[in-house]
């Protein structure tokens, strides 16, 4: 497994460049780190867990039908009202160089530009945010404090890089997407789901369509 993840962030990592260089996309230095931490750690062969175990079939679906029905419920809670999440969108798609995540709604239509931006959401970007923070610093952590205490750090340490994105926002949606998006729905769940299951894919399958149900929903 590990040589395949190996491969899987490789490739991430130039595709990744490929976008940047032809679609003329903003640098989205974070993934680059997200994704090269763990590559070093696997090239090196260190004993370091980075949550990317083989999972039994009738566990991963339990656990990705479990993280998508809390995410579920957080977002209901604060999305109707907050347009948070559709805010995040539109910076996103509007900004002079958008997101490469995100660039695929203004370059196609339809089902193309959906289909593609999935794949980067779960094969590159997702991928990057779930193998280094519910792998690698969920893990470091917990051997050094309680499982608990591990899903709150990496939780809080992934919404520090979200406060860029806040600070764009107003003030209430700011605070709900860094707080209530970022730590809670995706730093928090992300990393109960990872204690349960012992690996980052139930999240990264889970997330990755809940951001796609999300697109379809605005877009």
């Amino acid at each position: 497994m590990k040589k395949i993840v190996s491969f899987w962030i490789l490739a991430a990592l130039i595709v990744l460049t490929t976008i940047i260089l032809i679609m003329k996309t903003s640098l989205p230095i974070f993934t680059f780190i997200w994704l090269v931490v763990p590559l070093i750690i696997l090239i090196k062969n260190k004993k370091q867990v980075l949550g990317i175990e083989k999972i039994l079939k009738n566990e991963l679906i339990k656990y990705t039908l479990l993280h998508f029905a809390i995410l579920t419920i957080i977002y209901l809670i604060f999305e109707p009202w907050s347009g948070s999440y559709k805010l995040l969108l539109e910076i996103a798609v509007n900004m002079d160089n958008p997101d490469p995540t995100f660039i695929w709604l203004t370059r196609y239509n339809g089902l193309l530009s959906y289909s593609i931006m999935f794949l980067i959401t779960l094969f590159v970007t997702i991928f990057g945010e779930e193998l280094f923070f519910r792998g690698f610093l969920y893990h470091y952590f917990k051997k050094k404090i309680s499982p608990l205490g591990a899903i709150i750090i990496q939780a809080g340490l992934f919404a520090v890089p979200n406060l860029i994105i806040g600070l764009m926002m107003p003030p209430l949606q700011s605070i709900i997407f860094i707080f209530g998006y970022a730590f809670l729905a995706i730093g928090c769940v992300g990393g109960y789901t990872a204690y349960k299951s012992g690996t980052i894919w139930p999240g990264l399958i889970s997330a990755s369509t809940m951001n796609l149900i999300l697109v379809l929903i605005y877009i």
